[in-house]
């Protein structure tokens, strides 16, 4: 996903607007997929055993 953003900045292809929603695409999708929850861990101290609201607000 990231590469095909890069793409298709690096091409013209995207004005910044559709930067803007490739890049919240991107961003929720990192979310709804778990891969953020390190880093709640981190910062909040949440479990990420027993959470599940990044994948129920963000589903792909």
């Amino acid at each position: 996903m990231i590469k095909q953003i890069a793409s298709e900045i690096a091409e013209g292809r995207l004005d910044s607007m559709g930067i803007y929603a490739a890049l919240r695409k991107l961003a929720a999708y990192f979310m709804a997929k778990r891969y953020g929850c390190v880093l709640h861990k981190g910062l909040d101290g949440v479990d990420p055993t027993t959470c599940n609201i990044c994948p129920s607000i963000f589903r792909v």
